[in-house]
């Protein structure tokens, strides 16, 4: 690394007493200094190597040797290579991989985005509100057959959109709080250098120009996806148990399962606050798809809202930091619910979490031990997936996909999660107002807390 370089963490960090302790992917662990361990956290790809000795006092010289050791170990990477996004100028496709060679032979560009450099496809909700907002704020006509890509993230606090068209950056949004009038569009640097006057090919045309150019690529990744599944899936004499919502990650992980033809229970679990169009679409659609594979074996554990409700009238908030939907509803749930399946057994559960998702996840061990779930052994088979590889496997294999994300939400999750983003909620609140109602005052405070590496999920 040099001095201009930007690093990105990938250690747990635990602090004991005055010890400073961190772990990699692998198991790896040792002991930082203090001095050392202010420099860690500011690791997360948006200050360089000088920006980060100015702020901790270590000399450059001094952090670019820690940054070296801690490259060395697989402790850290860089910026340029956590981003796999690429651009082809000469092809005029998106080329996903951090060598960045497309398959006409040229050397890719970088996509100059923001961590967590986690792109996905925008659909038409989500694709209207950029338009209008670049109109609004700046002026910009965007065409609505653009094909965008939107990666999303939070920076000092607040959460942006970075909006991508033809390999550049031509837009940032700040969602300052849950009011839209506060939110900014700010011009992107590659805004200068596109043109909106037409689009080459309707968005199914280039979703499949985009697998046919990155097919390999691909390929690679399942396969290495597919090795994790088989590695792991016979730890135990039970059957492995997959935490399935319905979402995009979690149809992806059955499907990897009937790919390898590989037993497995899977687990739905609603607290009750679910949002409406994800329970219709996972009992209409999804339990149909399962039945068309034998080895699937479905479990549906649900409550009503009552018992959130009643906690919520009793907290009178609902935090990133205090998230006792979690502790009070979602584990108690899930713990009844792999008890009811395995007893006292030991077994192995598939989760959908992926690196590029948060800071948190993106230092999370690929096999890792639950404190909180007992006699399981958790695996993330697509850890290493940004989010538009996700979407294309989803696409390329025609699996169902959740209506949710078709009316601008990118997680399916409850309609009153705080940890997502302020455009997330807005359109909550418009879709579903009989259920906000229901809550009376109770105020979200956390979506601008979604990245910190102390909320763990």
């Amino acid at each position: 690394m040099t001095g201009t370089s930007r690093p990105v963490s990938l250690c747990q960090m635990l602090q004991e007493s005055q010890r400073f302790l961190i772990t990699g992917h692998l198991g790896q662990a040792e002991y930082v200094t203090a001095q050392e361990w202010q420099a860690l956290t500011m690791m997360e790809g948006f200050y360089t190597c000088e920006e980060i000795a100015a702020s901790s006092g270590l000399p450059v010289s001094r952090l670019l040797e820690f940054c070296a050791r801690l490259e060395a170990g697989g402790y850290i990477t860089d910026l340029d290579r956590w981003n796999r996004l690429r651009w082809c100028p000469e092809c005029k496709v998106y080329v996903l991989s951090c060598q960045g060679m497309c398959r006409c032979g040229r050397v890719a560009e970088s996509v100059s985005l923001l961590p967590p450099c986690d792109t996905w496809l925008l659909f038409p909700e989500e694709h209207r509100m950029v338009r209008e907002l670049a109109h609004r704020r700046l002026g910009l006509e965007i065409s609505e057959g653009a094909f965008l890509l939107g990666n999303w993230g939070v920076k000092d606090r607040i959460p942006f959109w970075e909006i991508v068209y033809e390999g550049q950056v031509i837009l940032r949004i700040f969602f300052e709080g849950l009011d839209r009038k506060a939110w900014k569009g700010i011009p992107g640097e590659g805004l200068a250098h596109v043109g909106f006057s037409a689009s080459r090919a309707g968005r199914d045309e280039y979703i499949a120009l985009l697998l046919e150019h990155n097919r390999q690529g691909l390929d690679s990744l399942i396969q290495r996806s597919l090795a994790t599944v088989e590695t792991t899936s016979g730890f135990f004499p039970s059957p492995p148990l997959v935490y399935f919502s319905g979402g995009k990650e979690s149809m992806v992980m059955a499907h990897l399962f009937s790919k390898l033809g590989i037993e497995c229970n899977l687990l739905f679990v609603a607290t009750g606050m679910d949002q409406p169009d994800d329970v219709s679409f996972f009992h209409d659609v999804v339990v149909p798809w399962s039945r068309q594979y034998e080895g699937f074996h479905l479990h549906i554990f649900t409550q009503d809202s009552s018992r959130f409700l009643a906690l919520a009238r009793e907290n009178g908030a609902l935090s990133a930091k205090n998230p006792w939907c979690r502790t009070e509803i979602k584990m108690p749930l899930k713990r009844k619910a792999t008890s009811a399946i395995y007893g006292d057994q030991y077994f192995v559960a598939y989760e959908g979490s992926r690196k590029y998702e948060t800071n948190y996840r993106r230092r999370y061990a690929t096999v890792n031990f639950p404190r909180n779930y007992p006699n399981q052994i958790w695996v993330h088979p697509i850890a290493d997936w940004t989010g538009l590889e996700v979407w294309l496997y989803l696409l390329d294999n025609r699996l169902p996909v959740n209506p949710v994300y078709l009316k601008g939400f990118q997680k399916t999750t409850c309609w009153c999660c705080p940890l997502v983003q302020p455009y997330h909620l807005e359109r909550s609140r418009a879709l579903y107002p009989e259920l906000w109602a229901l809550l009376d005052r109770m105020d979200l405070v956390g979506f601008q807390d979604r990245d910190s590496v102390e909320i763990p999920y």
